[in-house]
């Protein structure tokens, strides 16, 4: 069978678009280290400001003081929201030392992540390397885009982790579509919520863009991938509920109203 010209030519085409494959893939990720670097080292020693000071600062502190297990917030600054960057925060802080330039550190790999999957997503679009980048540029120029690249933020995470489940869904990448949704689901509640629009996005897009009806979208394979989810929504609450959340909602309550805590829930 190697004599068959047929055979050797398909094979030759194989190897070919594997080798233009990871050639793709490691110029996106060089392209991805070299701005998130470069980024890292501009605004290293910018402070954290608004929601930063914190989701960043003060839960980040809370956790770094009283171990990375102990998730219990003083009610004067609990928002209700999982620790998520203040774990990451405290970890980092634990092995760098706690500085405000290692909190900078701690978002660089979610930076570099945000990136690559950005050109992945425009990758998708259009195959060009040239158009690819100049997409990216036109992406990151968007101010506020750039600015939760130089700040501490949950923001970055949570976009990292929606382009990761955004991608597994349009290149159908089972994988990285569960690790993208199992983290949205913990981040926070703003990532929860783009965790079910991704979900809506999902079936929108099999049905009007791959032409599927509804009948073989909702199978037995797409509600068994998404049945568990939920299951943390329920333990972070139950938590929450133990925890004393009802005096952080009887407080904003109190202040601006319970119809209007729902309507930003």
């Amino acid at each position: 069978m190697d004599s068959n010209p047929f055979y050797s030519s398909f094979v030759y085409n194989e190897q070919t678009m594997i080798l233009k494959l990871k050639r793709n893939t490691y110029f996106k990720l060089l392209i991805s280290i070299g701005i998130g670097l470069l980024i890292f080292i501009i605004s290293r020693n910018f402070g954290m400001f608004w929601d930063n000071v914190l989701f960043a600062s003060k839960m980040g502190n809370e956790i770094y003081s009283n171990g990375f297990f102990d998730w219990t917030m003083p009610n004067e600054f609990d928002p209700g929201h999982p620790p998520f960057l203040g774990v990451i925060l405290a970890f980092f802080w634990k092995i760098f030392g706690h500085n405000l330039w290692v909190s900078h550190l701690a978002m660089l790999p979610f930076m570099i992540g945000t990136i690559y999957q950005l050109q992945r997503f425009i990758a998708y679009f259009v195959s060009n390397n040239i158009m690819i980048l100049l997409g990216l540029l036109l992406v990151v120029a968007d101010p506020t885009l750039s600015a939760s690249f130089v700040l501490v933020n949950p923001e970055i995470i949570i976009l990292f982790f929606f382009f990761l489940a955004l991608n597994g869904i349009l290149f159908r990448e089972k994988k990285w579509k569960f690790i993208g949704f199992f983290f949205l689901s913990i981040i926070t509640y703003r990532s929860m919520m783009l965790f079910a629009g991704l979900i809506l996005f999902e079936v929108l897009n099999n049905y009007f863009i791959n032409k599927k009806s509804f009948k073989e979208i909702f199978n037995f394979k797409f509600l068994i991938f998404y049945v568990h989810f939920p299951e943390l929504f329920l333990c972070y609450g139950d938590w929450l509920q133990k925890d004393g959340y009802k005096h952080i909602l009887n407080l904003h309550g109190q202040i601006y109203g319970i119809c209007q805590v729902l309507r930003n829930f």
